[in-house]
């Protein structure tokens, strides 16, 4: 995780720090992020393990899938206060 926040505050974060605004994201995300990760994974890994050899590998990238769909709708947007501010400041310029 510690990478995806990163990577994602350099494209989507201010010119500040990248490395010290991901990982500050990182501290404040990542207990949420890991709890939902185990719970997607620890089934789903008992799952995968429980079906045929054959089954294992289609079923293990469909599950990787969904995981990274939803980390990607999870935390995948800027923040709220970054798309309120323009609106803010679009309306004080009409005024």
């Amino acid at each position: 995780f510690p990478t995806f926040y990163c990577i994602k505050e350099g494209l989507q974060g201010d010119s500040g720090p990248v490395v010290a605004g991901g990982l500050a994201k990182y501290r404040a995300n990542g207990v949420e992020d890991n709890l939902k990760m185990w719970a997607l994974w620890i089934p789903g890994d008992a799952i995968v393990y429980a079906v045929p050899l054959w089954m294992r590998l289609p079923l293990n990238h469909g599950l990787s899938f969904v995981w990274t769909c939803y980390l990607s709708f999870l935390r995948g947007g800027q923040d709220e206060a970054d798309e309120i501010e323009p609106l803010v400041h679009a309306q004080e310029c009409r005024a």
